[in-house]
């Protein structure tokens, strides 16, 4: 019996052994933002958009920048956030009205979102406030293509103690 319990004992230490080393090495959860950008009147992808990202309740809460690509696409890579209440994303392009900023009441580890501006009037497009075109919205939206991984904007943050 005592060698039965021996070679158990040895047979356990090894299993927490191995979980330990796992735990130590395993890669820190992360937390995506990631969509698109449309021009409404084109019905097209809009690229050079700024998005911006800003996470209540982190060490640095931002605002987190990320310009959209030749497809429209944005992406966001947080690391080491933990469980967040909420997050609040942004966008907003030159020669574009600025939409209202979407709050996210509950975010989960991937988090998707897209957004859709309207042209500006090509007068008041070098900067100023002006007029808002109002042509139809586009009937068929582009298709949405992710950014890739190798082009997103990675932050390790650590949430507020």
């Amino acid at each position: 019996m005592r060698k039965f319990l021996g070679w158990l004992a040895g047979i356990l230490a090894s299993a927490i052994v191995v979980w330990f080393g796992w735990y130590l090495s395993r890669p820190a959860p992360t937390t995506t933002f990631e969509g698109m950008v449309i021009n409404a009147a084109a019905g097209a992808p809009l690229q050079d958009a700024i998005v911006s990202v800003e996470i209540p309740g982190a060490t640095n809460s931002g605002p987190f920048h990320n310009a959209t690509d030749q497809n429209g696409a944005y992406l966001l890579v947080f690391s080491g956030l933990g469980k967040l209440k909420g997050a609040t994303i942004g966008v907003e392009a030159r020669g574009f009205q600025t939409g209202p900023p979407v709050s996210l009441g509950s975010v989960a580890s991937d988090n998707r979102y897209d957004f859709t501006l309207m042209p500006l009037t090509s007068a008041s497009a070098g900067g100023g406030k002006g007029e808002v075109v109002r042509p139809g919205i586009a009937a068929h939206l582009p298709t949405y293509v992710p950014k890739p991984m190798e082009k997103a904007f990675k932050f390790s943050l650590q949430p507020k103690p």
